[in-house]
């Protein structure tokens, strides 16, 4: 009786330092949990602040929207030409209604189909004359080429940065509340997110470029007439490009009709 219970007088204090041991443990695991949770707030505080240090010290692009419009191809019927020019104007009122940007319409077939807006004076209209072109890329550069020329002693062409260029069906649904807020300002490109990385193609159904870029990205197109690659392999070249977000869309495209929603 003497052995058992000298044995059990030493078990005992096993127990207690036991759970001793075990309340320290949680009441250190608290402390440290605790004291993780303020040190990870300090933590995204201080990227917050740093954040908004950056941003607000980057320059601010200043944008010009840039629309392409072509009524007349070399096969078109009168129909299509009415229904593309019924919708150039709806949705060129919808870039003046709902931004504040100055907006350049070049229409590369000659018609002169704009007259009636051009009241707005932040609508600016150029018409020429794209022929022997043999793709609609090549069109479309050669037509930007020409109103580059024609806007650059402009003072909304001389003050802006970036130049947003939108084929002229399409109207991007809040693009100016997106580009302003943008948390990457004086990037050299924005560009959609529709690209075919298998056969280095990026859409170009509307893209935002620094506007001292616009004329080295256009010219090789002329003699390729392959826009969507060369935009490709000019972000490869050029770095500093980002992706913005998709817009709803139920327009369907030229050429093989395809409606492309989100755009």
């Amino acid at each position: 009786m003497h052995t058992k219970n000298k044995l059990r007088g030493w078990r005992r204090p096993r127990i207690a330092i036991t759970n001793n041991v075990s309340q320290s443990n949680t009441v250190q695991k608290a402390i440290y949990l605790r004291r993780m949770r303020a040190h990870n707030r300090r933590i995204r505080e201080q990227k917050r602040r740093i954040q908004k240090v950056v941003t607000s010290s980057q320059p601010r692009n200043k944008w010009i929207v840039l629309l392409t419009t072509c009524v007349k191809t070399p096969s078109n019927s009168l129909d299509d030409q009415e229904y593309r020019t019924t919708l150039y104007k709806t949705q060129i009122q919808k870039w003046l209604n709902n931004t504040n940007y100055e907006i350049v319409v070049v229409e590369s077939s000659g018609c002169n189909s704009f007259s009636e807006l051009e009241s707005n004076k932040r609508l600016h209209v150029y018409t020429t004359i794209i022929t022997n072109c043999g793709s609609s890329s090549q069109s479309e550069a050669s037509s930007m080429l020409y109103v580059l020329d024609q806007i650059k002693n402009e003072d909304f062409y001389i003050h802006c940065t970036h130049i947003l260029k939108v084929t002229g069906r399409y109207y991007l649904q809040n693009i100016e509340h997106i580009l302003d807020n943008y948390p990457l300002q004086n990037m050299n490109m924005y560009v959609q997110q529709r690209k075919h990385r298998s056969i280095r193609e990026q859409n170009t159904e509307y893209y935002g470029i620094k506007k001292d870029l616009l004329t080295d990205f256009l010219e090789p197109v002329v003699f390729t007439g392959l826009m969507e690659k060369r935009l490709y392999e000019f972000i490869d070249m050029k770095r500093m490009v980002c992706i913005l977000p998709s817009f709803p869309n139920n327009i369907a495209r030229g050429g093989d009709g395809l409606i492309l929603n989100p755009l």
